[in-house]
C-alpha cells in the first residue's frame, strides 16, 4: 500500500512538473508585441544628429530669446572663432550619436520590445533637445563661444567621456559572452571586473554624464545643460537599480561571490 501511494505521489509530482514546464515553455514561445528595440533606438539616435544639423544649419529659423538661446557665458571673441567653435561642437554632437547608433546595432543586446509610449517618448526627448541645442549654437543667430580655456576643458572632458563610455560598453559585451568572469549560478549574471568597474557598478553611465558635462562647458548654452541634467537624473535612477540587482545576485551566500562593498553605483565614494 505504501509503495502504491508513493508511486501515485511521484506520478502526481511528475505531472505537475510537466504542466509547469509546458506552461513556461508556452509563455516563452508567446510572441512579444511591440517595436524592435534595436530599430527603435537606432532610429532615435540617427534622427537626433540629423535634427541637430537642421536646427544648426537651416536658414530662416526663428531666434529664441536669451537665455533660451546663445551662450550664457560668452567671451569677447567674435568672427572666425565663432564659426569654428560651431563646427567643432556640431562634429562632437554628430560623432556621439553616430557612435551610439553603431553600438546599438553591433554591441548592445536588448531583451524586450519597446512600447509605443517608449518609442515616441525616446524620439521626442532626443529630437527635442537636439533641435534646441542646434538652434542655440548658431553664429548667424548671435551665438558667441565661451572663453577659450573653458571651451578646451569642455572638449577634453567630452572625449574622455566618449572613450570611457565606449570602453565600458565593449567590456559589458565581453561580460555577456562570458569572456571575462564566471557567472552567478542562480541568475547566470556576470560579475563585472576590471579598472572601469573598480569603483562603480555603471561606469558607462558615469562617462555618459561626463560626456554631456564636457559638451555643456564647451558650448555654454542652456539647452546643453538641460540635456546633461536630464541625462544625470535618469542615469542616477538606473544606476541604483543595476547596483541593487548586482548586490542581490552576488550576496556571498551558497557559494556565490560577494559583491564588492566599496563599489558605488555611479559616483565613486559618493553614490
Amino acid at each position: 500500500m505504501r509503495r502504491a501511494a508513493d508511486k501515485k505521489s511521484s506520478r502526481r509530482d511528475a505531472d505537475k512538473t510537466g504542466r509547469t514546464a509546458a506552461l513556461k515553455e508556452s509563455s516563452t514561445d508567446q510572441p512579444q508585441y511591440g517595436y524592435h528595440p534595436t530599430i527603435a533606438i537606432a532610429s532615435a539616435y540617427t534622427g537626433t544628429f540629423c535634427v541637430y544639423l537642421v536646427g544648426n544649419l537651416f536658414p530662416n529659423l526663428p531666434v529664441l530669446p536669451y537665455p533660451w538661446s546663445k551662450s550664457i557665458l560668452p567671451s569677447q571673441t567674435i568672427g572666425y572663432w565663432s564659426v569654428t567653435s560651431q563646427i567643432i561642437l556640431a562634429l562632437m554632437f554628430v560623432f556621439h550619436f553616430c557612435r551610439r547608433t553603431v553600438e546599438t546595432v553591433f554591441i548592445h543586446e536588448y531583451k524586450r520590445t519597446h512600447t509605443l509610449f517608449e518609442l515616441v517618448g525616446t524620439h521626442i526627448y532626443y529630437w527635442g533637445f537636439a533641435f534646441w541645442m542646434g538652434l542655440s549654437i548658431r553664429e548667424d543667430l548671435g551665438y558667441i563661444p565661451t572663453h577659450m580655456p573653458l571651451f578646451v576643458a569642455g572638449v577634453v572632458l567630452f572625449w574622455v567621456g566618449e572613450t570611457g563610455n565606449c570602453a565600458a560598453h565593449l567590456q559589458l559585451r565581453d561580460l555577456r559572452k562570458g569572456k571575462l568572469t564566471k557567472r552567478s549560478a542562480p541568475t547566470s549574471r556576470a560579475l563585472p571586473r576590471g579598472w572601469l568597474f573598480s569603483f562603480v557598478s555603471c561606469p558607462h553611465y558615469s562617462f555618459e554624464i561626463l560626456t554631456w558635462l564636457g559638451f555643456a562647458l564647451a558650448s555654454m548654452v542652456l539647452a546643453s545643460f538641460g540635456l546633461m541634467a536630464a541625462t544625470a537624473v535618469v542615469l542616477l535612477v538606473l544606476s541604483m537599480q543595476h547596483h541593487k540587482r548586482y548586490q542581490k545576485d552576488f550576496d556571498g551566500k551558497d557559494g556565490r561571490e560577494l559583491y564588492p562593498p566599496n563599489r558605488g553605483a555611479l559616483i565613486p565614494f559618493i553614490y
